[in-house]
């Protein structure tokens, strides 16, 4: 239980800050070099 409940969280963190990347880009114009290097360095810091 506590296994699949640890599975489903992380899939809805990865696809809120996916969700939060796209507004970024839509609001903000940040170029796709930029927050490809962010996510790059926030999985980084996760591992």
């Amino acid at each position: 239980m506590d296994q699949k409940y640890a599975q489903i969280t992380r899939v809805a963190e990865l696809y809120y800050q996916r969700n939060l990347t796209a507004k970024a880009i839509r609001n903000y114009g940040v170029s796709r070099l930029t927050v490809s290097r962010l996510l790059e360095e926030s999985m980084r810091q996760d591992l």
